[in-house]
């Protein structure tokens, strides 16, 4: 009985030792929630912000996606309804930031 209670010891131990190296070897998600639609954001320009400005303005500041951080971009597709779901998708993925773009992302958003 006394090896059994320790052999389970042993075994919760290992078990939180490795959920803890899981938790603290997650990247970082940033979540970008916008209306748009992914062709609109296929097309250059100096006033479109893509995902590219943001993700060389965070590897400026050393944040390189897919490496430190990743970027989980959510397009409505110019449906409105839609964003509150995507919201919903970028916060159970478990998003530290969301970048709404636009009044009704940034209400989905809260």
């Amino acid at each position: 009985m006394q090896r059994i209670l320790i052999a389970l010891l042993v075994l919760l131990a290992t078990a939180r030792l490795v959920a803890a190296q899981d938790a603290s070897n997650r990247i970082p998600l940033i979540g970008w929630l916008s209306p748009a639609t992914l062709q609109s954001y296929s097309q250059p320009g100096a006033g479109n912000p893509g995902p590219q400005l943001l993700r060389d303005s965070l590897a400026r500041h050393g944040l390189i996606d897919g490496k430190n951080i990743r970027l989980d971009i959510r397009l409505a597709e110019g449906k409105l309804d839609r964003l509150p779901e995507l919201a919903r998708a970028v916060v159970s993925e478990g998003a530290i930031v969301i970048l709404a773009f636009g009044e009704a992302a940034g209400r989905a958003a809260e």
